[in-house]
């Protein structure tokens, strides 16, 4: 499995879309070495199970990684597959929402932007997207980023939900 957990251009210096495309680019870049293309580094080939990508992304980067993830949609990734994410965005295409690998969303009920997550879980859930959500009362928008306890918490969650899409191959 490979896991993107993004890095882009940050705003304001650096305004969307150039953090979709970085996140894209990290995506080909993926795609570039399962396909051999422009050179690739041997040992990633021969222990990464490319058919098996997953999208990640904190705050902002959960937007970031739906927007990817959408876009990655009218791609020819193949041999890579994306198929696990976590996002938080409010445009939709529902359509194409329907296609969504599965999806992890955390929030916390101090975040002014939970109620949205809710809702976003409840669309994706109402249209079929395998979802696993975490909502912590106790708690704020980046938390994680100033309570050890809380980030380890958050990392604990991402590595349990890699490891849940690893172990179930057959939900691909």
């Amino acid at each position: 499995m490979v896991v993107i957990f993004d890095e882009y251009h940050l705003a304001p210096e650096h305004r969307l879309p150039v953090a979709y495309k970085d996140v894209m680019g990290a995506v080909l870049w993926v795609r570039n070495q399962a396909l051999g293309i422009n050179g690739c580094d041997e040992w990633l080939t021969r222990i990464t199970d490319f058919s098996r990508v997953c999208l990640m992304g904190s705050s902002v980067g959960g937007n970031i990684a739906y927007n990817a993830c959408l876009r990655a949609l009218d791609l020819d990734l193949n041999p890579i597959k994306i198929v696990g994410s976590n996002a938080l965005n409010q445009s939709f295409d529902y359509e194409k929402i329907r296609l969504l690998p599965q999806y992890l969303i955390r929030g916390y009920g101090g975040d002014p932007l939970v109620d949205r997550q809710r809702k976003f879980a409840t669309m994706l859930e109402t249209l079929g997207v395998h979802l696993i959500t975490k909502f912590d009362d106790e708690g704020y928008h980046g938390v994680d980023m100033f309570d050890r306890r809380k980030a380890q918490v958050l990392y604990n969650d991402i590595k349990s939900f890699i490891w849940s899409l690893v172990k179930n191959k057959s939900s691909l």
